[in-house]
């Protein structure tokens, strides 16, 4: 193994190493000479998955902090406007047009994090490959 070999270059020489010691035409030396190449070039080929996976589980580890951040902003735009909306509450009179439109808005706030809620879902699948079932 001469010079800087990459992950596909290794494999294709354990491939060639296997398929020679399968033949059994070697001597016993030949043979334990390329078995060792093998056991190297299989020790790189493993490191390299490692790094490549540990590469893997820093981006979605990333990605899941990104996703989240927006839902807490999410949450806090959602909370934020909750609390403009009961400024006014201090009236003690009893008004039931005031009664009836408050309990409107609050239906359409519920509809609009249910449809939030959802559309999180869904980029989440999104995002992960998942099919929205």
């Amino acid at each position: 193994m001469g010079g800087k070999i990459d992950f596909e270059q290794a494999l294709k020489r354990l491939e060639e190493i296997t398929s020679k010691l399968e033949k059994g035409n070697l001597s016993l030396e030949d043979s334990l000479k390329i078995f060792e190449e093998g056991i190297n070039l299989s020790k790189f080929c493993e490191s390299k998955l490692i790094e490549v996976e540990n590469k893997i589980k820093i981006l979605n580890s990333q990605e899941i902090k990104n996703t989240m951040k927006e839902e807490e902003q999410d949450e806090e735009d959602y909370e934020d406007y909750d609390d403009e909306d009961y400024e006014d509450e201090d009236d003690e009179d009893y008004d039931e047009e005031e009664f009836e439109g408050k309990k409107g808005k609050n239906l359409k706030k519920i509809e609009n994090k249910d449809n939030k809620e959802k559309c999180s879902k869904k980029k989440m699948n999104e995002k992960e490959g998942l099919l929205p079932f």
